[in-house]
């Protein structure tokens, strides 16, 4: 067994993988490899070469610009995020101290006395003594 995981016949070895060998920096291509008539030159290969690198360019540049706009969306969601929660805390920190001082001035008495419950109590009881009055000068 090689280092191509199985194989077992080089020749096979050699036609199954040798696409996936061919490097920068190799200048042998076995014909079987190359496009048009090796003998002639390959018109065919650069038009085709050509077409390629414009189509990998034309993906490459649309893969990037995909890639960029999703990292531009994720940023904008988790700086959106950040606000959120930032603005959730200070919401939080302000209904505390609004409890605070609501329960500061549960306690304190008022600054200006309120005088309404004096009178309405000082009517009732001026009323019941003069309903009082009335049905005991009636019993006479």
């Amino acid at each position: 067994m090689d280092r191509f995981g199985g194989a077992r016949y080089p020749a096979y070895t050699l036609r199954r993988f040798y696409p996936t060998m061919i490097g920068e920096n190799l200048t042998y291509a076995p014909p079987q490899f190359q496009y048009g008539d090796p003998q002639r030159g390959t018109p065919q290969a650069d038009f085709l070469s050509s077409v390629f690198e414009y189509a990998t360019g034309l993906g490459k540049q649309y893969v990037e610009d995909r890639l960029q706009t999703s990292r531009t969306q994720r940023e904008m969601r988790i700086e959106q995020e950040r606000l959120d929660a930032e603005a959730r805390r200070q919401q939080k920190s302000a209904d505390a101290e609004a409890r605070r001082i609501s329960l500061q001035n549960l306690g304190r008495k008022s600054e200006t006395p309120n005088y309404l419950p004096w009178v309405l109590g000082g009517l009732l009881g001026l009323g019941v003594l003069v309903v009082g009055g009335v049905a005991i000068a009636s019993k006479k």
